[in-house]
């Protein structure tokens, strides 16, 4: 029970941490920072589908949180493969469960 509260209160960290990147902004950062806590693992493509943005709306906001170290590429994609991003340290918190 310890453990799971001591995720829960990381994961609300965190949340807080990426919900200050956008801060003063009119983007939709935010929109894919909550995203992330849905699915730490994301490509452009789901996201602008889920937030009903364009793929280069997307990817424009992923190259900033990747700038910011919330985001990491996964792989960088090719051909009908799209690159996949991961939000390393929530994910860790996932993982630890």
């Amino acid at each position: 029970a310890n453990d799971s509260l001591q995720r829960a209160e990381q994961l609300s960290d965190l949340r807080e941490s990426y919900r200050q990147l956008a801060t003063g902004t009119r983007s939709r950062l935010g929109d894919v920072v909550e995203l992330l806590f849905e699915n730490p693992v994301i490509t452009a493509q789901y996201a602008a589908t889920r937030l009903s943005l364009t793929v280069q709306g997307v990817k424009n906001l992923i190259e900033r949180l990747a700038r910011e170290g919330v985001l990491v590429q996964l792989s960088a994609g090719g051909g009908r493969r799209p690159a996949r991003w991961v939000a390393r340290d929530i994910f860790d918190v996932l993982d630890a469960a």
